[in-house]
């Protein structure tokens, strides 16, 4: 497994090549995210995912709603979308800049809070695997993804596997 630096904060590339050569060589059988690239977050309170747990949410005074400098206005707090970064929200009295210039329906953005991966429709709850994502191999659950976490490509369904032929 390539070494991070101590000397310096690892750079982006460097923390998904640690992570995806950690993955052992018999999961590596489709091409998938690291956890780093699929933005996956292991807090099970969710509000890791959360607007109010994003360093581009700018809460108005009540901490309700507010602004997304990804999104734009009228956002709130316990909503999330697909362009989640975590951290601190900014100060209220920050201007809400729209760097990406999107919306929310490019954003993926939903007024909802129960989006977990046991909530997903690419996550296996017996296998404790995504289709899509790799676990953190280099994390005490050794490659499993548990089902109160969640990512950036979260999609609504039942979870993968249950579905019967003629079910919707």
């Amino acid at each position: 497994m390539p070494t991070l630096p101590t000397d310096r904060q690892p750079t982006y590339d460097e923390i998904v090549a640690s992570e995806l050569e950690a993955v052992p060589q018999e999961e590596r059988t489709s091409p998938k995210l690291s956890p780093t690239q699929a933005g996956l977050v292991t807090d099970p309170s969710g509000i890791g995912r959360l607007c109010e747990g994003c360093l581009m949410f700018v809460p108005d005074d009540s901490g309700d709603v507010g602004g997304c400098g990804q999104v734009g206005s009228d956002i709130k707090a316990k909503a999330t979308c697909n362009l989640h970064r975590p951290g601190k929200p900014r100060d209220p009295e920050s201007p809400i800049p729209n760097s990406l210039g999107l919306g929310k329906i490019e954003s993926g953005y939903m007024e909802r809070s129960d989006f977990r991966c046991g909530g997903c429709l690419r996550y296996d709850g017996g296998s404790k695997r995504c289709r899509k994502v790799f676990g953190y191999y280099n994390h005490p659950t050794k490659g499993d993804i548990l089902p109160e976490w969640c990512c950036n490509i979260w999609t609504d369904g039942r979870p993968w596997g249950t579905h019967k032929e003629g079910q919707k």
